[in-house]
């Protein structure tokens, strides 16, 4: 198998990651929209509030939007300003990307996974709770969405480095 093929089949994997953790991460959505439709039902209903809701409808919906940045950024979903390298060939524009990812937003992307991870694992250590509501909920399952997300988002990112690589050198699209 060429180092090609091992490339493609690498970025293949790493896509794959995004694919399933994005299948799956996107159901959340719909907890957080139950939330959400009930805690207006019950206060426009009967004057009353979910003790919990807006904390639940809160965190459910930053993780449907923090994990699925790596799923949205594998169909080239996220919003970018383009409108000086949309007038360069193809492969001028890919060498453009590259070096981005490859200055700005890979390392950049590291250095939020670092301190995500040193944020999620203090919440961890202290068994941190959020302190300002009645309900007082944990907060450090959610905390661990934060380094979980800018990995799979680096993860995105290095298959396109490798897929930008392949099409200004060889041509290959994927």
């Amino acid at each position: 198998m060429s180092i090609t093929n091992r490339l493609l089949s690498f970025t293949r994997v790493l896509d794959d990651v995004n694919e399933w953790s994005g299948r799956i991460f996107s159901w959340l959505i719909i907890p957080a929209t139950i939330i959400v439709v009930a805690e207006v039902t019950i206060r426009k209903a009967f004057n009353a509030s979910l003790v919990w809701g807006y904390d639940m409808s809160m965190f459910l919906t930053g993780f449907f939007f923090m994990l699925g940045m790596g799923y949205t950024l594998s169909y080239d979903a996220h919003v970018r300003v383009d409108f000086i390298s949309s007038h360069y060939k193809p492969k001028t524009k890919a060498f453009i990307e590259l070096v981005i990812y490859l200055l700005f937003i890979i390392p950049m992307l590291i250095v939020f996974f670092k301190y995500g991870f040193d944020y999620a694992y203090q919440s961890w250590v202290v068994r941190e709770k959020i302190g300002i509501t009645v309900w007082d909920p944990v907060v450090y399952p959610f905390k661990t969405a934060i380094p979980v997300a800018y990995l799979l988002l680096l993860i995105q990112c290095v298959s396109h480095v490798i897929k930008h690589l392949l099409f200004i050198t060889k041509g290959i699209e994927s």
